[in-house]
């Protein structure tokens, strides 16, 4: 609800390239409209739930504050990472010469990275990627969790190359396969909502992080 609210008031000239994704996908089957991608989430979630059966339907609100925490613990170390490998400016600014109003903005694709970029590359590219080659193929399921894994994080690492506002190098093409790597592997054993809210927590401190070193 705050990237859809946020999308509206905040991102009229920008669109996320993993909503961009669902809307091409649903327009291949004659079906537009704004909020799709949004319907497509909670749809997707009611799904696995019903599936699920044994899950509650009331939420347990104690498990939130601990479900933010472990998010935030898992994002860290992708941000170390981040900051190591790709070299990035240091947050040197003061707050008061912080460009606000970007950095709102920068924090509604965060949410919006955070939810729709799994629902794409975790959410459906695996499920999509195991059933083809445990159904069809008849892999074993190591080498089938592998393959998704794998093609997957492929996936996510070339969509961060999408237009021209991020040119390709090979180490930004191996860090953003690790990130899938890693996504990947919390989605696997943690579920669909702690590795939304790492993703998320992941782009706020880097969004934070340019926003101060643009303002030094």
């Amino acid at each position: 609800m705050v990237y859809e609210i946020g999308a509206l008031t905040l991102l009229t000239e920008q669109q996320l390239t993993a909503t961009r994704l669902l809307g091409q996908f649903f327009a291949l089957f004659g079906v537009t409209g704004v909020h799709l991608p949004a319907i497509a989430v909670v749809g997707a979630l009611i799904g696995m739930h019903i599936v699920r059966k044994r899950d509650p339907w009331l939420p347990e609100l104690k498990l939130q504050p601990v479900m933010w925490c472990e998010s935030l613990v898992l994002a860290l170390p992708l941000f170390v990472l981040m900051t190591v490998l790709l070299r990035e400016p240091a947050a040197a600014a003061s707050l008061d010469s912080v460009d606000w109003g970007l950095w709102r903005r920068d924090m509604v694709i965060a949410i919006g990275a955070g939810v729709y970029e799994e629902l794409v590359f975790r959410l459906v590219a695996i499920a999509a990627i195991h059933a083809i080659t445990k159904d069809l193929l008849s892999l074993p399921e190591e080498v089938c969790v592998i393959t998704a894994v794998a093609v997957s994080s492929l996936g996510f690492a070339l969509v961060h190359f999408m237009g021209n506002h991020n040119p390709f190098t090979m180490t930004k093409m191996l860090f953003y396969t690790v990130a899938g790597v890693y996504f990947a592997a919390i989605y696997l054993t943690r579920g669909f909502g702690i590795v939304v809210a790492a993703h998320a927590l992941y782009d706020v401190l880097v969004f934070t992080k340019l926003a101060m070193a643009r303002g030094a």
